[in-house]
């Protein structure tokens, strides 16, 4: 039954972020990896900017030892580019 109401949630709200990332930490919860790293990329796939999703996906990543370089790249390019929004910010 909760899988049904999950699936209903997400035909219902397939491209809300709350919903995304609600279920990519549902899905991180229960060790399912792979679909909790899939409902944060389409987050981000949807929200391309959002902080939220990002950190989201780096948790999922940071899962599994095979997937931590790919969240250490995902964190890097974060601070990478806030580091460059307060530049164009405030002209460092």
């Amino acid at each position: 039954m909760r899988r049904r109401g999950a699936l209903l949630l997400v035909g219902l709200a397939a491209h809300s972020l709350a919903a995304q990332l609600e279920l990519s930490e549902l899905h991180r919860n229960r060790n399912e990896i792979d679909t909790a790293i899939q409902f944060a990329e389409q987050a981000i796939t949807d929200n391309p900017r959002n902080l939220a999703a990002r950190l989201t996906l780096v948790r999922a990543l940071m899962v599994r030892a095979q997937d931590h370089s790919r969240a250490e790249k995902e964190l890097v390019t974060r601070i990478v580019a806030g580091r460059q929004n307060l530049r164009d910010r405030f002209s460092f």
